[in-house]
């Protein structure tokens, strides 16, 4: 069986090789926004005592505003302020004992106890309408009973058994003569009621005495005891009489204050000032940081959308080179030419673009050219 003849078979064509891509090369990791954040575009607030210098000479203005206007509130501050002064006199109180049963009847101090209790007994017993009444015709008009009560207060010292009598006034002489009036009235009208009360119980305790004495001398014998009694009480109501109360006496006058109640001028003036330089401080530092918190908000937005764009500039660039698929692949065009059907390409969307770009001038270098042996 001869074989069969045909036209000579044409030698197999190679078909022009596929440049070898290029080695894949890893792109330079693009810069994360926490280093854009942190880098020299913008200082750190780390060191808290420097930067709180740097807010200060920052916000000088804002420090001299706060200060200045803590400064004007205090100067208001003083001139709104009444002017007050206080005069203090001193009383004297010395109670009877508890088992001292002379002068009985008579309104005196006596001892309670407790000396807390007996000294505010008696700083009760000082302050009453009937003394201001005599401080206020003393001191003549337009003083009244009632302008003397609002003005006075009498009130134990410490835990010591004097009563002070304290006068407030707008002058400071008129706070003294106050202080003084209502003392020195508290004890006239003491030794004025005591007199009386005196007087009253000795012509009593005499009258006993007389009566006894013009009984007959048995009667007046038995009842001896009784009139040495009366004869001692009639000793006693004689030096009440004669020297006034013996539970209270004025201790000291009041003195002219020389300065008016509450902080001074310059206590107060400081303290303003102090104040003010703490709040503008407080309100320049807290001014600096909310403007770095908020450069720092603009700034991350700035940072992600340039890393964004940093990241897909590389991707299409640097990654997948010119003609090359994802991951050094075959190009589809030359895939199909091989009678294979074209894979989707695993690469990112960025690179689509560069990728026909690349396999474009390979499709037209093929154009023509015989792709497997002839048939």
């Amino acid at each position: 069986m001869k074989p069969s003849t045909g036209p000579p078979m044409e030698p197999p064509t190679e078909r022009p090789t596929t440049p070898s891509p290029m080695p894949h090369s890893t792109p330079p990791p693009a810069p994360s926004p926490t280093s854009w954040r942190d880098g020299p575009a913008r200082e750190r607030y780390d060191e808290r005592p420097a930067g709180d210098l740097r807010a200060l000479r920052a916000h000088r203005l804002l420090v001299t505003l706060v200060t200045l206007a803590a400064l004007g509130g205090g100067l208001l501050a003083l001139a709104l302020r009444p002017t007050t002064y206080h005069a203090r006199a001193d009383v004297l109180v010395t109670p009877l004992a508890q088992d001292d049963d002379s002068l009985l009847g008579l309104p005196l101090v006596r001892d309670l106890g407790d000396p807390i209790r007996t000294i505010q007994t008696a700083a009760a017993a000082a302050d009453n309408r009937d003394i201001a009444q005599v401080a206020a015709t003393r001191l003549g008009a337009p003083w009244t009973a009632e302008r003397v009560q609002r003005t006075v207060d009498v009130m134990p010292k410490g835990q010591t058994n004097i009563l002070e009598v304290v006068a407030s006034a707008s002058v400071a002489r008129t706070a003294a003569d106050v202080a003084n009036t209502y003392a020195h009235s508290l004890i006239d009208t003491r030794q004025a009621t005591l007199r009386r009360l005196a007087d009253s119980s000795a012509r009593a305790a005499q009258a006993r005495l007389d009566a006894l004495r013009s009984q007959p001398g048995d009667a007046a014998g038995q009842q001896s005891a009784t009139a040495a009694g009366l004869e001692q009480r009639l000793v006693e109501l004689g030096q009440v009489r004669d020297s006034g109360d013996p539970t209270m006496s004025l201790l000291q006058d009041a003195a002219v204050p020389r300065s008016a109640a509450g902080a001074p001028a310059w206590l107060v003036l400081t303290i303003s000032t102090l104040a003010g330089l703490v709040l503008g401080a407080a309100a320049a530092i807290t001014a600096e940081r909310l403007a770095r918190a908020r450069h720092g908000r603009q700034g991350s937005t700035w940072d992600d959308g340039s890393a964004r764009t940093v990241s897909a500039g590389t991707t299409s660039a640097g990654v997948m080179p010119a003609g090359m698929g994802s991951a050094g692949t075959v190009p589809a065009a030359d895939t199909a030419a091989d009678g294979a059907s074209p894979s989707p390409s695993p690469g990112p969307q960025a690179s689509t673009v560069d990728t026909q770009a690349g396999v474009a001038p390979t499709v037209r270098a093929l154009d023509g050219q015989p792709t497997g042996p002839a048939r």
